[in-house]
């Protein structure tokens, strides 16, 4: 549900950057490190839309598997764990 949510929350900010962009018609100059151009602000506006949304996800998915892979590990530490813990627990019985 929550991706779905996730999803939904997305997909409408694109329309609204659609709807956005769509109503901007006019030309603007952009001056970048070599030359200087003249583009169509609804176009500048998608590009700069799409391409903050693609670092901010790879940015957060970059996050997202270091936390699982953390999390793997710490679950192999934890069974690991519990393993000798039974073993210590045997032991003293026995000894006992």
């Amino acid at each position: 549900m929550k991706t779905i949510v996730m999803i939904l929350l997305v997909l409408i900010f694109f329309v609204a950057a659609m709807v956005f962009s769509a109503s901007n018609t006019g030309m603007v100059s952009i001056n970048y490190l070599i030359a200087q151009s003249d583009f169509n602000i609804s176009a500048v506006i998608g590009v700069s839309f799409i391409s903050g949304f693609l670092i901010c996800w790879c940015i957060f998915y970059s996050l997202y598997i270091g936390l699982k892979l953390k999390l793997r590990v710490m679950t192999k530490k934890l069974v690991q764990s519990d393993k000798n813990n039974e073993k210590l627990k045997v032991k003293q019985l026995t000894n006992a």
